[in-house]
């Protein structure tokens, strides 16, 4: 298959690319890396916000109040 091929086919979906028989690489449309990408940032911010509320959890516990580590 020839490079315009691969890129014509990559427009509709990822393409698969082997070396040796062996899956080494995708070659994907600019729309999908992007959306991607979008996707990996939405994900790594409810990330965040997680740990976060998890530390403010640890920190203040479930009623809000400063919990007393005793030290």
């Amino acid at each position: 298959m020839r490079f315009g091929e691969l890129l014509d086919e990559a427009l509709g979906q990822p393409v698969g690319i082997t070396k040796h028989d062996r899956l080494t690489a995708y070659l994907v449309s600019k729309r999908d890396f992007e959306s991607m990408l979008a996707n990996i940032e939405a994900l790594q911010d409810q990330l965040w916000l997680a740990k976060a509320e998890l530390a403010r959890r640890v920190l203040w516990g479930p009623s809000g109040s400063r919990r007393s580590w005793g030290i």
